[in-house]
């Protein structure tokens, strides 16, 4: 069986099957499914309180198919998130692992931030808004 890539250590060898072109394209500007941005979800909350921080976050078209799954701190992440909508130029949206993953179709009127084709961020989750800086952080007047 042919893989586009194997990712091998000590004790695992995993095979990947090919990737349809949109999951390449996410793979480019955000990293490969299944992203960990820390070892330790609790420490990473506690050095990161006011970020928007998605475990197992699930990106979808509006259509509901779900193009990529990992770990997102949109606070720190967004410019890589904006540049994949832009690069394939549809809507996208970013939901939280219990409403994307696990249900046979994505909530997507729960989704947290979508990006237009644009690369436009519009942020969905209350609490949430913009910083002095331009960053999404929590608590933010």
């Amino acid at each position: 069986m042919e893989h586009d890539f194997c990712l091998e250590n000590s004790r695992y060898t995993v095979y990947v099957h090919p990737l349809d072109e949109h999951t390449q394209l996410a793979i480019k500007h955000i990293g490969y499914p299944g992203r960990m941005i820390s070892g330790s979800k609790s420490a990473y909350w506690r050095a990161n309180p006011n970020n928007l921080v998605i475990f197992n976050a699930v990106i979808c078209l509006e259509d509901g198919s779900r193009i990529w799954c990992g770990d997102l701190d949109l606070s720190e992440d967004e410019p890589l998130v904006a540049g994949f909508a832009q690069s394939l130029g549809k809507d996208i949206l970013v939901l939280y692992e219990s409403d994307g993953r696990w249900e046979e179709v994505p909530h997507l009127h729960r989704a947290v931030i979508r990006f237009d084709s644009e690369g436009v961020a519009h942020i969905l989750e209350k609490g949430f808004a913009r910083d002095d800086t331009g960053r999404v952080m929590k608590g933010v007047e």
